[in-house]
């Protein structure tokens, strides 16, 4: 076996970077996205129970309480309402919404706000914690690229920037009163 065809050739021998460039691609968006970012000001489960109303709130000014249960929301279904309102709607949008209080059912409107500048900033906080796992084990796995335990580094690494931003993409976290 040649030496080429052992540490490979062309563009094969540059694949390994490929994760590093997809996690790089996904915080960039991530971060992009963060700047014009709504809320809703309520928090509800996958079934649609509301755990969490903002006081003063767009889901506060419709009508919304703790323990209501949200039928729907937009177009969207309510277990992926989080990941939707993230990626379609900015602050202005007005979004239709139908909520169950006790026996009633309710339908209102939501105009969505500017997601907090706490928040956003917990989300860059992620986002940076991401960069630094996806840069350091790059440079871990190219100043030992034969190393076994420099790849499962990098890959490990990857996985873990990867998550962090993947977690960013809706509101998934959400730092409670006093955290800033």
């Amino acid at each position: 076996m040649d030496e080429n065809t052992r540490k490979g050739s062309g563009l094969a021998k540059y694949l390994w970077l490929l994760p590093a460039l997809v996690v790089l691609l996904l915080i960039a968006r991530a971060a992009i996205s963060l700047s014009g970012s709504a809320t809703d000001g309520a928090t509800w489960d996958a079934d649609g129970q509301v755990l969490e109303v903002d006081e003063g709130g767009p889901a506060a000014q419709a009508g919304l309480r703790v323990g209501d249960t949200v039928l729907s929301a937009g177009n969207c279904d309510t277990a992926t309402w989080d990941v939707c309102q993230y990626n379609a709607y900015r602050p202005g949008s007005v979004v239709p919404i139908t909520f169950q209080q006790g026996e009633q059912v309710h339908a209102a409107s939501l105009t969505l706000t500017m997601t907090p500048a706490g928040t956003r900033l917990a989300w860059l906080m992620v986002l940076l914690v991401a960069l630094a796992f996806c840069l350091c084990s790059l440079v871990v796995v190219m100043s030992r690229p034969d190393a076994t335990e420099a790849r499962l580094f990098y890959a490990l690494g990857q996985v873990g920037a990867a998550s962090l931003v993947m977690g960013t993409s809706g509101r998934r976290f959400t730092p409670r009163p006093g955290c800033w």
